[in-house]
């Protein structure tokens, strides 16, 4: 009769569990590298949706129609249609305010981790000191979660917008960080 001895067995044994080890190891680091790319993707989407939404809105407006808070609040106004005859044009000029509000304003700020929009009544102080209170909780849209920072900053003829967003993932250390900036320039100068 031939069988194994208990040494042969003992280094299959061994083999076996080096081999599942190994096994269990890649499998590991393949997920954490599955969920940590998966957070990346979900933070640069969230950070470039913000961002757009952002960008379309304050292209419409012109650096004498805003007011920087700080560096992460922006109230600013847009060409809207404040007289109701269809235009946003009366009597040769602009007519300047938010959507839905005549004379009113666009606000983003950063509230904990929330980009926020909101509409606020109007008018807007001509040297851009504020633009009143808010004018209710259905204006408010939140344009983007997971916000670490937001920066507003004027530049010549324009401005510069910069978005950071960070998500942990579910493994530990594995958080990710996406930074995304644009330059506005204003179509009504």
């Amino acid at each position: 009769m031939k069988g194994l001895t208990l040494t042969e067995l003992i280094v299959v044994a061994a083999l076996f569990v080096v081999l599942i080890g190994a096994l269990v190891v890649s499998y590991l680091t393949s997920r954490r590298s599955h969920l940590s790319a998966e957070a990346y993707i979900q933070v640069q989407q969230e950070a470039r949706r913000a961002l757009e939404a952002m960008v379309k809105e304050l292209r419409e407006s012109r650096s004498d129609r805003l007011f920087l808070s700080g560096t992460s609040t922006i109230v600013f106004q847009v060409p809207n249609d404040n007289d109701g005859d269809g235009s946003v044009v009366s009597g040769g000029t602009l007519e300047w305010g938010a959507p839905t509000i005549a004379d009113g304003c666009v606000q983003y700020t950063l509230t904990g981790t929330e980009l926020q929009r909101t509409l606020l009544t109007g008018p807007m102080d001509v040297q851009g000191a504020t633009c009143g209170g808010q004018v209710d909780g259905t204006t408010a849209r939140i344009l983007g979660n997971d916000v670490d920072e937001v920066t507003f900053t004027s530049t010549t003829g324009g401005l510069q917008v910069s978005i950071a967003t960070e998500l942990t993932s579910q493994l530990p250390g594995s958080g990710q960080r996406a930074t995304l900036s644009s330059r506005v320039q204003f179509r009504n100068l």
